[in-house]
């Protein structure tokens, strides 16, 4: 694994997976990512956002809540939707799509908590904010 492969898991258990360790179906690190995995593909948003004709597209500007209404008619919550943002600017990228859910595994709303955008000109990610249009970029895969 790579450096950085080591300190997102290690940063994911931390934060997550210890939390998790209550619940019968995670008993150990090994469990939380199993059944984290599993969630993940039981909840690809790529699928969802297509059949809203939603795609990757470096140059489409996207409002928020178009994102938002096509995951919410699916699975009936709130996403939440991260951005990477630069302080200042009109144009926003897609970094993430989460749902949220109970310690039961049952999806639950996600709360918007809006982000300070700090005095910085490097992008940070936040929640996407709803006045900025988005961009869903494609992924550039390096050879």
């Amino acid at each position: 694994m790579f450096k950085y492969e080591i300190n997102l898991r290690k940063h994911e258990w931390e934060k997550h997976g210890t939390c998790a360790l209550g619940m019968p179906e995670i008993r150990s690190e090994s469990d939380y990512f199993n059944v984290t995995l599993g969630l993940r593909v039981l909840y690809d948003f790529g699928p969802v956002l297509e059949r809203y004709s939603i795609v990757p597209d470096d140059t489409l500007l996207i409002d928020l809540g178009k994102i938002k209404n096509a995951i919410k008619s699916v699975l009936k919550v709130e996403p939440m939707i991260v951005c990477f943002v630069l302080k200042d600017s009109d144009i926003q990228y897609l970094s993430q799509m989460q749902v949220c859910m109970s310690k039961q595994f049952e999806l639950v709303d996600c709360l918007f908590e809006p982000d300070k955008i700090l005095d910085s000109n490097k992008a940070q990610e936040i929640q996407c904010q709803p006045d900025i249009p988005i961009i869903y970029p494609t992924i550039k895969h390096v050879k």
